[in-house]
This record gives structure tokens, C-alpha cells and sequence, in this order.
């Protein structure tokens, strides 16, 4: 036992050594690795020491402000085969007022070691109008029909809104494999021609800069450490070097919207609009106001609790399809040889 935990003490202080080099870094790598499957980077005009933190502006708002989200779960996993749900939702804003939300029904997916192809194709080429360069692995599936859900609202939106308002999106505006250039270039060109301002609001990256400091943590440790105090918008992308670089369709930020929030999100703002960046942020400082979510965009948070997939939505399809499967022939031991899990025995004292 002794030799079991002087081990386990050497790994704790080599972890806890790194993340202290981490914190610490000063990197001088002058790219942003990307959280893509594709591992494009991001290359930089600046290092961390050139930053500048731009105060973000009073904006008195008139317009709407859209916002898109989308939730997915598993329901059953029968390891050669996944039942899983998934929604997307939308909730539009005016003077501070919900006037308009819409949830699409939950959706069931079936995704099997046979018809995973069939279905992703399908569901993909609903979306984009092209097929898929490749099929992820199964249990990437539900996530993926999630995000054509929100990218299928999000493109709707765009004809529903008006010029001069916003739309939000959870996440970035980088094309990836699940989704492809061509379509993300036409929904920032409709956007810029229409005269709607397209922003993506990740609440969390793996972006990271060097070789072990993540972006976000270091962007804010320099802010802090500039005496920077209140809230902040810092430009991490170089434009020209996007458009030369096909598949980042936003220009990338880290903001702080609110000098006493605790939190900083990378922003990413389409590289094609003309509003001024001032402008865009501060409608999304004055939208951060709420208490709840202080320094977070409330629509998105408002979208977000709409569309999300509860612990007792899942117990309830659960029980659903179980009961459902008994009235049909199926038997409660067949049932159970297919789904029952040793780990919910094994850790039943951590649910009570």
C-alpha cells in the first residue's frame, strides 16, 4: 500500500509541474492549434505579449437578437448498436422581451453498425447538398444529426430576421469535416449580404497556444496581469491570414463581457461583416446583464435550457421504449441480457 501511494504521489507532482508550466508559459509559437478533427491551425500576426485588450463600448440595442441551440442524448446502447434523442431549438429577442421560440420535437436515431453509413449520408446531404468525405464512428453520430439540426435553424433564421439584427450560434464558425466550406461560406455570405450580424460563442476550447498553454486561461492570466479590469474584447485571428485560410469563416476573439464576471469566451465574429467590431460587442456586453448568467449572452443561455435534454427526460424515454418492447413480445430477461450494465451495480452507492 505504502509503494502504491508514493507512486501515486510522483504522478500527482508531475501532473501538477505541468500544469504549473501551463500557467506559467510565456509561448512563443505564433499558431493556435485547432480543435478540429482536422488540426488545421490558426496562424497569428502577434504573440501573447502583443495582445490588446479594447474596451468594450455601452450599446443601446434596438433590433432582435436570435439564438440557436441543440441538446442530444443516448438513451440505450446495445454496444453493437445506440438509441439516442436529439432537438434543436431557437429563441428571438426584442428590447429585452422573448417574443418568439420554437423547440423542434424530440427526434429518435437508431444508429447501427449497418445503417450508420445510410443514415449520416443522408442526414448530411439534407443539410450540405453534397455527400460526406467520411462516416464518423458511431457513437459521434448523435452528435453530429444535433449540430445539422442547429445549422438547419440557423440557415432558416437568416430569412426570418431583419437587417441590422443578431444571430447567435453555440460554438465557432471554423468548417470542419461534419461541417463543409462550401455550406459555411454560404451561410456567412447570406448573412453579410442580408445585413445580420453572425456571431459564434463557444463556452469552452481546446484551442491552446505553444505547446501546452490553453487559449483562453492565457489570454486572461495577460489581461489580468496588464491591470486590465474591465471588460475586454482581444482580436486572436488575423484576417488577411483567414481568407487565406479557407475554412475559418470567423474572426477569432477572447472577451470578457462583463468586468465582474469570472468568465472569458472565444468569440467568433463572421469575417465578412462590415458593423463594427466595437458595435458587435457591445450589444453582446449589454446582452450578458442577467444575473443568472452574468457575463454570458442570455439568449444563448435562454436557447440552451430550452433545448437541453434532461436526466428525467431520458429516465421517461427510457421507460418509454422498455415498455413498449415488453407489450410488443420482447421478455423482461431478453431486455435485460441486452442492456443491463455490471457498472450500474458496481456504482449504485454513487446514485443514491
Amino acid at each position: 500500500m505504502l509503494d502504491l501511494r508514493q507512486n501515486l504521489d510522483s504522478e500527482l507532482n508531475q501532473i501538477t509541474s505541468f500544469i504549473q508550466e501551463a500557467l506559467n508559459q510565456a509561448p512563443t509559437f505564433l499558431e493556435i492549434d485547432s480543435e478540429s478533427e482536422e488540426k488545421e491551425t490558426l496562424v497569428l500576426e502577434r504573440n501573447l505579449d502583443q495582445l490588446t485588450f479594447e474596451n468594450i463600448p455601452e450599446i443601446q440595442f434596438s433590433g432582435k437578437v436570435a439564438s440557436v441551440d441543440g441538446g442530444s442524448a443516448a438513451i440505450l446502447s446495445g454496444r453493437s448498436f445506440l438509441v439516442g434523442t436529439y432537438r434543436a431549438g431557437f429563441t428571438i429577442f426584442a428590447k429585452k422581451q422573448r417574443i418568439e421560440e420554437e423547440v423542434w420535437p424530440l427526434q429518435f436515431a437508431l444508429v447501427t453498425r449497418a445503417n450508420k453509413e445510410e443514415l449520416y449520408t443522408q442526414a448530411y446531404h439534407h443539410l450540405t447538398g453534397q455527400a460526406p468525405s467520411q462516416t464518423p464512428e458511431m457513437d459521434k453520430i448523435l452528435d453530429r444529426l444535433r449540430l445539422f439540426a442547429e445549422w438547419s435553424l440557423a440557415s432558416e433564421l437568416l430569412d426570418k430576421l431583419e437587417p441590422g439584427d443578431l444571430l447567435l450560434l453555440d460554438g465557432s464558425l471554423r468548417a470542419t469535416v461534419a461541417i463543409p466550406d462550401n455550406f459555411l461560406e454560404v451561410i456567412t455570405k447570406k448573412a453579410w449580404e442580408r445585413g445580420i450580424i453572425l456571431v459564434g460563442i463557444s463556452k469552452s476550447t481546446t484551442l491552446y497556444w505553444g505547446d501546452k498553454s490553453p487559449l483562453l486561461p492565457a489570454v486572461v492570466k495577460k489581461a489580468q496581469q496588464s491591470g486590465v479590469e474591465r471588460a475586454w474584447y482581444s482580436k486572436i485571428g488575423d484576417l488577411k491570414r483567414e481568407l487565406e485560410q479557407s475554412h475559418w469563416f470567423g474572426t477569432v476573439y477572447i472577451a470578457k463581457f462583463k468586468e465582474a464576471s469570472d468568465f472569458a469566451f472565444r468569440v467568433d465574429v463572421n469575417r465578412l461583416e462590415e458593423q463594427t467590431v466595437d458595435k458587435t460587442f457591445g450589444i453582446l456586453s449589454a446582452l450578458s446583464s442577467d444575473p443568472a448568467f452574468l457575463g454570458y449572452p442570455y439568449p444563448l443561455a435562454a436557447t440552451h435550457i430550452l433545448v437541453r435534454i434532461t436526466p428525467s427526460e431520458i429516465e421517461d424515454l427510457r421507460y418509454r421504449l422498455q415498455r413498449k418492447a415488453l407489450e410488443s413480445g420482447i421478455s423482461e430477461s431478453d431486455w435485460d441480457l441486452l442492456f443491463k450494465d455490471f457498472h450500474l451495480i458496481l456504482n449504485a452507492d454513487l446514485n443514491r
